[in-house]
């Protein structure tokens, strides 16, 4: 399950703006303890010190996960996902 601190609100969303919130130290937490959690079932491929970064890089290591991890790893990505999606709305209606 993702941190409380992960859940803002649109206004202040929109108040601080759509960079503050693409790389947002808990998203980045999030994705390096999945990363971590699955880099020998699933992400064996990458470099011991690679970290996904750009929307692009995620959504590679997130359809890896999906793909090849446990039911665990399953309900993570969906909630990492759910999360993004969120993010996403957010910022585009605060622009």
């Amino acid at each position: 399950m993702l941190p409380t601190t992960l859940v803002r609100s649109t206004a202040e969303t929109a108040r601080k703006g759509y960079h503050s919130h693409v790389a947002s130290p808990d998203l980045d937490a999030a994705f390096r303890r999945l990363v971590d959690d699955y880099r020998t079932r699933c992400l064996w491929f990458l470099r011991e010190d690679y970290y996904p970064t750009s929307a692009a890089e995620r959504e590679q290591v997130l359809r890896q996960v999906e793909q090849h991890g446990d039911l665990d790893a399953f309900r993570r990505v969906a909630e990492l996902r759910t999360w993004l999606s969120q993010r996403s709305s957010e910022t585009s209606a605060g622009s």
